[in-house]
């Protein structure tokens, strides 16, 4: 049922030229989009959604495709900085107790030095 409501709207949306539909086209069918090229998805969506393939914008829906791509790849590549900058700030184990040997050295009593 909520198939057929989203397919009714695509097509009221795409009779009607409503902006950003092939947006939501690339949002509902982005499996299928890519596995098919953009000419092959024009004839399948007209026959999906009963209308002429004339009314199917290409190079629309090939605007629509690649924002997909690259949003697609920009949540990729945050989820890959996200993982490496946790564990770049994970807690260690470790006891971090290091003195330097000059703090040593500072602490030590010095004798007077004699320049007779």
């Amino acid at each position: 049922m909520a198939i057929d409501l989203i397919l009714l709207s695509i097509k009221e949306w795409l009779l009607s030229g409503q902006a950003r539909v092939y947006s939501v086209i690339a949002s509902t069918y982005r499996l299928r989009l890519e596995d098919l090229k953009p000419t092959l998805i024009r004839k399948w969506l007209a026959k999906e959604i009963s209308i002429p393939e004339e009314k199917i914008n290409l190079s629309s829906l090939n605007s629509a495709m690649a924002r997909r791509r690259k949003k697609d790849q920009k949540n990729k590549l945050n989820e890959k900085n996200n993982s490496s900058v946790t564990h770049a700030t994970a807690p260690t184990d470790r006891n971090e107790n290091f003195t330097f040997q000059q703090s040593k050295m500072l602490l030590q009593k010095k004798e007077p030095r004699n320049y007779n």
